[in-house]
């Protein structure tokens, strides 16, 4: 685990960034009921799967439950992707305190894949009434690549991860989308730290997955801007019933803050050269 200062400053920096703080301003709180939510079943996935402590599994159950209870079927299957990435690195991947046994990390994930389940069924007061109607909603079957890539993040709104209300917000926005009720702001002193990363020599597996964790969700965010998203279209399930790729952009905020506590940690260590 990341030691307690840089972690700390890792979270403020995750709470405090626009896309998690802009939430308030539409009143979208499913969304951040499911991003607050993020960060808790990824420290009891580590207590469960690395540490093997039992407690953590019930807890995850629960985690899980609410972030099905939230409601944002969307960003739940995001949470749900990430979870699970993460669960595989952690059974199958180096820690400072070994490898885990094979059979000991596939009991362990199999464990996890029961707390999904269970998170389901406590949620299951919410979705199950739902089911009766699905044959009459206006999604149903999906309502094609258009809808599917609607409000996706352009290309030129990555400025805004920099540059605070760049393209602009609410009235005051001039970018592609017609509406902009968020901020894609990450911070510039949260982009130095997180590069700081990677001046400091160590947690090579658990930086390099946060990496490729942040450049898959930014690819993903961009929606229809690249031709990435036609792999998500086909492959990942329920895709097609979504809009709004760019609601992935949480993942996206939380990839870059993890760095961030890895720069921190790089800085206090001394492990970073000048």
């Amino acid at each position: 685990m990341i030691q307690f200062f840089p972690s700390l400053i890792g979270g403020l920096a995750y709470m405090l960034c626009g896309p998690i703080a802009s939430y308030v301003s539409p009143g979208h709180d499913g969304k951040l009921f499911v991003s607050a939510l993020l960060p808790l079943a990824l420290l009891l996935l580590v207590r469960g799967v690395r540490d093997g402590r039992p407690w953590a599994w019930g807890l995850f159950a629960l985690t899980i439950g609410l972030g099905v209870l939230s409601p944002h079927p969307q960003l739940l299957q995001y949470l749900l992707l990430t979870v699970g990435a993460f669960a595989i690195h952690l059974a199958f991947s180096e820690h400072p305190t070994g490898r885990i046994e094979r059979r000991v990390a596939v009991r362990r994930l199999l464990l996890a894949l029961g707390g999904v389940a269970v998170g389901f069924l406590i949620g299951a007061a919410q979705y199950w009434p739902v089911l009766e109607y699905v044959s009459w909603s206006p999604r149903t079957g999906g309502k094609g690549w258009e809808h599917a890539v609607s409000y996706s993040l352009p290309i030129e709104e990555m400025v805004n991860f920099y540059l605070p209300q760049f393209t602009g917000i609410l009235d005051s926005y001039w970018g592609r989308n017609g509406i902009h009720f968020h901020s894609e702001y990450l911070g510039a002193s949260v982009m130095l730290l997180a590069g700081a990363a990677f001046g400091a020599g160590s947690r090579r597996s658990f930086k390099w997955f946060w990496l490729g964790t942040l450049v898959v969700s930014l690819l993903w965010a961009l929606g229809g801007s690249t031709p990435f998203y036609r792999l998500v279209y086909a492959l990942v399930p329920g895709t097609k019933f979504f809009r709004a790729p760019s609601t992935m952009l949480y993942v996206v905020a939380f990839s870059v803050c993890v760095l961030v506590a890895l720069g921190v940690e790089g800085i206090l260590e001394r492990r970073l050269e000048r």
